[in-house]
């Protein structure tokens, strides 16, 4: 999946990217934590985690200022059972 989102987003004082709310099927998202965070060519990909533990996989392509959103909680598989 790659769905184009508005994405409401500040830089840190160290310079890392990070999303505060996004819109996503009529429903704003206000993102409670961060995960990990890569690149890939010229797109940076961040995990975030909303309301209810919904991970949602945005990436951010500086050159052209677009976000979008590329794994929603149904893409990534099933919870792990704990050991």
């Amino acid at each position: 999946m790659t769905e184009p989102i508005t994405v409401e987003a500040r830089r840190t004082s160290d310079g890392h990217l990070r999303p505060v709310a996004f819109d996503w099927h009529g429903q704003r998202l206000a993102v409670h934590a961060y995960g990990r965070e890569w690149r890939s060519g010229e797109t940076e990909h961040m995990l975030v985690q909303v309301m209810g533990e919904r991970v949602f996989e945005l990436a951010y392509r500086p050159a052209d200022g677009t976000w979008h959103l590329i794994r929603a909680p149904q893409d990534f598989g099933p919870p792990r059972a704990r050991a």
